[in-house]
């Protein structure tokens, strides 16, 4: 995963669409990302659970294949469209003004 904290492609996402899933049942959220193609007018989100059993290998595979380019979120980042996120491990993640605003769980 690319851990840009400034992005080069600019354009701010006016969609954002979170995808929800089980780190440790990757097989559908794997394939969705390799049938998904990037989406030009949305940001994508990728909320994982359970992140221990996370595959990242199998992750990297499945998203290279559907052409994304994955981001882990830091604080402050912006959201722009066409970018495929991913949450940080022990993270709460949510969007303020067009940034992600992440701070660790408790």
């Amino acid at each position: 995963m690319s851990k840009d904290t400034v992005s080069d492609r600019g354009e701010p996402a006016q969609v954002i669409a979170a995808i929800t899933a089980s780190a440790a049942k990757a097989a559908s959220f794997q394939e969705l990302l390799r049938r998904l193609p990037p989406q030009p007018e949305a940001a994508l989100v990728l909320v994982l659970q359970h992140m221990e059993a996370f595959d990242e290998g199998g992750f990297r595979q499945a998203a290279s294949e559907g052409g994304h380019d994955p981001v882990l979120i830091a604080n402050g980042m912006p959201v722009e469209a066409g970018r495929l996120y991913v949450n940080p491990p022990d993270m709460i993640v949510t969007v303020e003004g067009g940034r992600f605003a992440a701070q660790p769980t408790d």
